[in-house]
């Protein structure tokens, strides 16, 4: 009967395959927390250096805005406390685009 020998061959086969399945899903299993601190300790390390290790600090970030007609970019809390005389200026575009140039320092290393 060889067509039996060949049969118990493949049965071995197939279970020595869920055995080592079995095997390798226990090892993925127990080490689950391992492999979760891994990969959030990898996740920290690519923000970090997206943020170059400095993290968002409300007193020192500066918000800024971009004038695509004068193309500058400008500090936006510099021109909210600035453009308030522009309100009673006689041109008021030329004060606006004055206060926009002059709050730019602050936002000059933007791209």
């Amino acid at each position: 009967m060889p067509g039996a020998c060949w049969k118990q061959e493949k049965a071995f086969a197939m279970l020595e395959y869920v055995v080592l399945i079995i095997i390798v899903l226990a090892v993925v299993f127990s080490f689950r927390s391992y492999i979760q601190r891994g990969l959030q300790g990898q996740y920290r390390k690519v923000s970090e250096t997206f943020g170059f290790l400095r993290q968002y600090n409300p007193d020192a970030t500066i918000e800024c805005a971009y004038d695509d007609q004068l193309n500058v970019w400008y500090a936006q809390a510099c021109y909210n406390n600035a453009v308030l005389p522009c309100k009673r200026a006689a041109d008021y575009r030329a004060c606006v685009d004055g206060v926009k140039t002059g709050c730019q320092a602050a936002c000059s290393n933007q791209p």
